[in-house]
């Protein structure tokens, strides 16, 4: 498969829900940067790794920028289609397509699965939800949340039917006015009514487009929305509803509180600065990987995408990409709990400075052809 070339979005999250310095974060807190140890050779922290290639009888799959793992197989976004795949990685169907009539969604913002894992939500257009059966993608309905100037960027379930619209920040106009009120994540029932507003708005989240790594599936259902860099919590969704997951504290090394709001401008005005600050931030990708270890990634003061695994006690992590380089870096699209999900559709490729696409090429060798599918890897790590 030819892999798709644009300028790499950044979507994040900088301090949402942060308290000031003096109090101590909520949650089980995780100091990825206490004991943690950069590594160049993955050999000894991988447990185990399977290769799902998908099939590329049927559809051709371009530029998919999120993976739901679920009992009968993967759901994914191509090029503005869903589609379905069972568990040896062959095409199955298709949920919907792109148009304006009954069943049909456009310019696509992000999908999920209902608590239970039924039903395939997609988020789309302004605020509207096209509902999907997961099992054969008969389409069952479509809801309309009326919300005026403001687009949502994410999209959560919320327990007994209900959904949650995740918005990165107010309209434009009230950026800057920290006092006004403003909820990150507007719950609705499932006759699109607005039944609870959550997460008060504390800090600037950073929104840059294609890449939406505010929420990482979990299966069957569940998924972790992470809106916070160093002093807020996590929140796990599932069908019992949100519970706050993890918090991930960086101490004096994350991005101080509203440093994006230092010059009382838009901090779209100081994003060059905030990314060249001597500080972590970005937190994305914020998953389980494990009975005890946790994943996620972060923009270091180098500029450079870093992932990290934490039991809690000690931390590992290695560079994945520059922030300036072209196309995805190799990460997370997805955990089952115990497992980390990836997509690898490199084309041509033997060799990488990515420490777990290199793990790749040397023991588990393949190389993708120009008319191939992406390979859906599994990774089971371990800390020692």
């Amino acid at each position: 498969m030819k892999r798709s070339l644009f300028a790499l979005a950044l979507c994040a999250v900088l301090a949402l829900g942060a308290c000031d310095g003096a109090k101590s974060p909520s949650g089980d807190v995780i100091r990825v940067l206490d004991h943690n140890t950069r590594v160049t050779d993955l050999r000894p922290y991988i447990e185990e790794v399977e290769l799902i290639p998908l099939s590329a009888d049927s559809v051709l799959v371009e530029g998919a920028t999120k993976l739901i793992p679920w009992k009968g197989g993967y759901i994914l976004e191509s090029e503005g289609e869903m589609l379905g795949f069972d568990c040896d990685g062959r095409f199955v169907r298709r949920y919907g397509r792109a148009g304006r009539g009954p069943g049909e969604y456009y310019h696509l913002q992000d999908y999920c699965l209902d608590g239970r894992g039924e039903e395939l939500w997609v988020l789309y257009g302004h605020n509207e939800l096209a509902c999907y059966s997961l099992s054969d993608g008969t389409w069952l309905r479509k809801v309309t949340a009326q919300i005026a100037h403001n687009s949502a960027e994410a999209i959560v379930p919320v327990g007994d039917g209900r959904f949650g619209f995740f918005f990165a920040n107010p309209p434009q106009d009230d950026l800057v006015n920290l006092d006004k009120e403003f909820y990150h994540l507007k719950v609705y029932d499932a006759d699109s009514h607005l039944v609870e507003e959550l997460l008060p708005r504390k800090d600037f989240v950073v929104n840059m487009g294609a890449i939406v790594p505010f929420v990482t599936p979990l299966g069957d259902g569940a998924c972790v929305l992470a809106p916070a860099i160093s002093s807020g919590p996590s929140y796990r969704f599932d069908a019992d509803g949100m519970a706050e997951f993890r918090t991930i504290d960086l101490g004096k090394k994350g991005l101080p509180f509203r440093y994006c709001f230092k010059d009382g401008k838009s901090p779209w005005d100081i994003f060059n600065d905030m990314m060249a600050a001597p500080y972590y931030k970005l937190q994305m990708r914020l998953c389980p990987a494990g009975e005890d270890l946790l994943h996620c990634i972060l923009v270091g003061k180098d500029q450079q995408f870093e992932a990290f695994l934490s039991d809690g006690r000690r931390s590992i992590s290695w560079i994945l990409a520059p922030v300036t380089q072209m196309g995805q870096p190799f990460w997370v699209r997805a955990s089952d709990g115990t497992s980390l999900y990836y997509m690898y559709d490199y084309t041509g490729i033997t060799e990488s400075d990515d420490p777990l696409v290199h793990y790749l090429l040397e023991n588990h060798p393949f190389v993708l052809g120009p008319e191939d599918n992406p390979v859906i890897v599994r990774v089971r790590f371990r800390i020692k």
